[in-house]
């Protein structure tokens, strides 16, 4: 008998392994969105996936970059007239910076990369949940699905 909060093995699907610091709500997405969603890419999909993400956000990142920083300008003239919040713009920096660390670990195909990713993109949606975007949210569960339908993909 393991520990009380210990998840057993009845308790979490075939083969999760889990890849964040967060293992209760990588479960949980997994669960929702992993290798036992109802909607599951095909395997070439997938490996395509694994192969052109990394040089997709590499190619986002200076767009990133230049968002973030309008961002942050923006925030800076609101706040200066006394409106406006950094919340945004620090979710923002914050999403860039998790993306830029992300990168050599997505291109080496390593968890951690996966990971990396994976923070950035929560983060992402934390930040069009407190703007109310929908279409953020939404490409933002479109991005967190398909990072857990290729999640085995990365050792």
């Amino acid at each position: 008998m393991g520990h009380p909060l210990e998840i057993t093995h009845t308790d979490k699907p075939a083969g999760f392994v889990p890849y964040t610091v967060f293992p209760a709500v990588e479960h949980a997405i997994e669960r929702q969105l992993g290798q036992e969603s109802k909607f599951q890419l095909p395997d070439d999909y997938r490996r395509n996936f694994v192969r052109y993400l990394p040089w997709i956000a590499l190619f986002f990142l200076p767009l990133q970059l230049g968002g973030v920083l309008l961002l942050l300008g923006v925030s800076a003239l609101a706040k200066l007239f006394g409106a406006g919040s950094f919340v945004p713009a620090l979710i923002s920096t914050g999403a860039f910076v998790l993306d830029a660390i992300a990168l050599p670990g997505l291109f080496a195909n390593t968890r951690k990369g996966w990971a990396f990713f994976c923070y950035a993109i929560l983060l992402s949606a934390l930040g069009n949940v407190l703007s109310l975007s929908l279409f953020g949210l939404l490409v933002s569960t479109l991005t967190v699905w398909i990072a857990f339908q290729v999640k085995y993909h990365y050792r």
